[in-house]
């Protein structure tokens, strides 16, 4: 393998090594780097009055504040933590009373479970009534979304596997690739299908955070709500985009181009051809005879081989 071989197929495999880096970082934030959520929302600063409570929703429009009306409402009122980071596989909130962070177990569709938006709504319904002696129902818009959430967030999991799965297995394959452009080719279609999930996974999880942070900013924010999406986060996880893209396009290269060293082959002898009939006085081919008119050579059997290799 020579130098320009190995050079065209170091560039994608390092590309591709960035780009599992960078999905093993995402997939692992909440589990191992708490400091990487896709979003998070700080109810924390909550404050509104069941009169400004009216007409956030339909269903609160018909509250019956009497003496209530100015009664203020806060994160503890509804039974809401100070803070809380969902990620991929998990989420995370900071607790109201000691300000302690607590994260659930990593799981396969988490959202299904902890956004459940029957039981939330229950729990709030509750704490308001204790507080206030009035419902307070959730608005729509946030309840579409963490309905939306729920379902989006399972297919960004598999997704996400998909990714990993496929981005591992080009790195195998790729190995392969130092030695043979064909390898190389098989290592390209591979990429293919690598960055197309990783592209896929990517989009999920950012139109999964906006639909949520835009859902809360629409609704609740003036009240002192806080969302914030998390731009390391998208940054992670479209670098593993632009490498996985990037590592495909040079394994292209190196399937088309950058061919190996082809050895001799064994018993190959290197040097010129000479006429056969031309020899010298010691019967050796290689020296030129000096000329002599005369007739040509008659050819004698069924071929003729003018030239021998020496």
């Amino acid at each position: 393998m020579g130098a320009g071989r190995f050079f065209c197929v170091a560039v994608p495999f390092l590309l591709t090594l960035g780009s599992l880096i960078c999905i093993l970082i995402v997939m692992t934030a909440g589990l191992v780097n708490k400091n990487l959520d896709m979003y998070s929302i700080t109810p924390k600063n909550l404050s509104l009055t069941l009169n400004a409570l009216k007409g956030i929703s339909s269903d609160n429009n018909n509250l019956n504040v009497g003496a209530f009306g100015n009664t203020n409402i806060t994160a503890s009122t509804l039974g809401l933590q100070n803070g809380y980071q969902v990620y991929i596989w998990n989420y995370c909130y900071q607790n109201a009373t000691n300000n302690n962070n607590w994260c659930s177990k990593g799981a396969f569709n988490w959202a299904a479970h902890a956004l459940n938006v029957t039981q939330i709504q229950g729990n709030i319904s509750a704490a308001a009534i204790a507080a206030t002696g009035q419902n307070v129902t959730i608005p729509h818009a946030i309840t579409d979304a963490m309905k939306a959430y729920s379902t989006i967030s399972r297919w960004i999991q598999i997704v996400y596997i998909i990714a990993l799965v496929t981005t591992a297995l080009e790195m195998i394959v790729g190995l392969f690739g130092f030695c043979s452009r064909i390898a190389s080719c098989l290592t390209y279609f591979i990429s293919a299908l690598s960055s197309l999930s990783i592209i896929v996974a990517s989009a999920g999880a950012t139109a999964a955070s906006v639909v949520i942070v835009g859902a809360m900013d629409n609704t609740v924010k003036k009240f002192g709500v806080g969302e914030a999406i998390n731009h390391k986060f998208l940054a992670v996880t479209w670098l593993a985009v632009l490498f996985s893209i990037s590592g495909g396009l040079f394994w292209l290269f190196s399937s088309c181009c950058c061919a190996a060293d082809r050895p001799h082959r064994r018993g190959e002898e290197k040097g010129p051809y000479t006429p056969i009939h031309i020899v010298n006085n010691n019967g050796i081919g290689g020296s030129v005879a000096p000329y002599a008119p005369g007739p040509a050579p008659q050819r004698t059997g069924g071929g003729y081989e003018p030239y021998r290799n020496v």
